[in-house]
């Protein structure tokens, strides 16, 4: 039997001759402005034996033969680097997903194949909401159709969000028109959709060289109104609109779908944990106050996890949750606990410790430092909440932390809250 034995500090040769000196034939002079440049040193026969562009570049008439560098304006230093580190090592670490469209960008550009799909990979991997239009114009642009398609289905799925978002207002007028269009856009109004493409409109011309006005933006409005499904909008809705966007609109009888939680958004959600302990509350009276809580930031909350001490596997009982503004109070929601799915744990005498994961029917847009309150009623004999303790009141989310703050003593029952 053969065996091949390596040194632990061997390292192929790409490894040793990464940014070093010895035998260096070419320079790589990355511009970052009028007045400095980074240098990289290279090697011919690996940039050549890597990228046909670079092969072109240097074995052609061209500058770069003659001089021996090669002069990149439109490439970060760190991304040019990150390039270079995967023609000569075969492997990159990308710290986020920016680095990952700018490499991808730089890949594409020097015809680097197996690192486009790296990036490509990769940029599946860290799909957010808060970047999901980002990654969804750069994989329409370089046609990666796994990640178009798992960034139109968030897109989609999360249109009451994105379509709100600054981010919208950066995608490609063939981006725009394959959300527009699409029956699936899960919205909690149809104006949303005008509002979202008035505000698209001026960042468009901007894009194309057009003067920002009345006209201009009518125009790359105007192929956009005969997908918005007008007839779905109040009269209220329909007086909002500029007098010049409403003599351009047509009735129709498209409908898009009924604004709801889609499973799939459970992937992008962040949860606050509760810890359950010994004490439990017993079921009794009109109602129990389960706990009061307020954000510092706009959240929507799409489920949450509770916990029922009961005879019955599904308890017959009902969630309302109301919104406390200066004396009164506004019901958001309310959800019947027979409905959920329900997972059953330790057994506690004749009575059964159950859990549900509970997506609601509709997101519940929550305002910041707006005191919501979340109330158990239409309760069954002998059934008890355990009290439950916050674990931590911060969440890490890609967009910033998010406080909760508590304004009850004790909280029932509640193991989780679940947001957007």
């Amino acid at each position: 039997m053969s065996q091949l034995l390596l040194s632990a500090s061997h390292a192929g040769a790409g490894e040793h001759l990464f940014l070093s000196e010895e035998l260096s034939d070419v320079t790589i002079l990355v511009q970052i402005n009028a007045q400095g440049e980074w240098r990289f040193p290279a090697h011919r026969l690996v940039l050549a034996s890597q990228s046909s562009v670079f092969r072109r570049m240097l074995e052609s008439e061209f500058s770069e033969k003659a001089t021996g560098s090669i002069l990149i304006k439109d490439i970060k230093p760190k991304i040019i680097e990150l390039l270079l580190g995967y023609i000569y090592r075969g492997r990159v670490v990308l710290q986020n997903w920016r680095d990952g469209l700018e490499l991808l960008q730089a890949a594409h550009k020097y015809q680097v194949e197996p690192l486009v799909q790296f990036c490509c990979k990769f940029l599946e991997t860290v799909i957010s909401i808060s970047n999901v239009c980002y990654i969804y114009n750069e994989a329409c642009i370089y046609s990666l159709l796994s990640v178009k398609e798992k960034c139109l289905k968030l897109i989609l799925d999360a249109g009451f969000i994105l379509l709100r978002s600054k981010a919208f207002e950066i995608l490609e007028k063939d981006s725009v028109m394959d959300i527009i269009t699409n029956s699936n856009l899960n919205i909690d109004s149809e104006l949303m959709v005008f509002e979202a493409l008035l505000k698209w409109s001026p960042m468009q011309c901007c894009r194309i060289g057009l003067q920002v006005n009345e006209a201009n933006i009518l125009k790359e409005l105007t192929p956009f109104l005969r997908y918005v499904c007008f007839d779905d909008m109040s009269d209220t809705e329909k007086s909002a609109l500029p007098p010049a966007v409403l003599s351009c609109v047509k009735p129709n009888n498209r409908n898009r779908i009924a604004h709801c939680v889609p499973d799939s958004l459970s992937l992008y959600s962040h949860c606050f944990i509760f810890h359950t302990e010994q004490e439990v509350m017993e079921c009794v009276g009109e109602s129990l106050n389960c706990i009061n809580f307020s954000l510092d930031t706009t959240q929507y909350m799409i489920g949450l996890k509770f916990m029922v001490i009961t005879p019955e596997c599904q308890p017959h009982m009902n969630l309302t949750m109301v919104k406390v503004q200066g004396g009164s109070s506004t019901n958001c929601y309310t959800m019947n606990l027979n409905s959920a799915a329900w997972k059953e744990g330790l057994q506690m005498n004749e009575r059964k410790r159950c859990e549900a994961h509970i997506l609601l029917r509709q997101p519940c847009r929550l305002d910041p430092k707006t005191v919501y309150k979340l109330n158990l009623i239409d309760r069954l004999q002998n059934t008890f909440c355990p009290k439950t303790k916050l674990f931590t009141k911060t969440l890490l989310t890609e967009k910033g932390h998010v406080n909760l703050s508590l304004h009850s003593e004790s909280v029932w029952g509640v193991t989780g809250l679940i947001f957007l």
